[in-house]
């Protein structure tokens, strides 16, 4: 973050890539959540491995795995993400079941 509370992308320092140890205070973000992922199988009625063509898999496995799905940055922007997100799902949650309340 800049001085003037920016994000900045900056280049992952080689250490870190050859170590494969984050700097303290780091953390790893996903750009496509697997969380997000799996909620949306779920909502899809997949719930087993099983049900999910195996082409279909490999091709989430290397979009989730691939180094371009993932960045390093502050715990702090992550923890705030997190929180965001969980929220989001809350009231997203919530209202759902006030509708089917009302359909009901």
């Amino acid at each position: 973050m800049n001085d003037s509370g920016k994000l900045e992308k900056v280049p992952m320092p080689e250490s870190v890539k050859e170590m494969g140890q984050l700097p303290e205070g780091y953390s790893i973000d996903f750009v496509m959540d697997p969380v997000t992922v799996l909620g949306t199988l779920l909502k899809a009625g997949i719930s087993t491995i099983g049900q999910c063509p195996e082409e279909v898999l490999e091709n989430m496995r290397q979009i989730l795995n691939s180094p371009e799905n993932l960045n390093v940055i502050p715990t702090s922007i992550c923890e705030m993400k997190r929180e965001l997100f969980t929220a989001t799902i809350d009231v997203l949650n919530s209202e759902g079941q006030g509708t089917e309340k009302n359909q009901g």
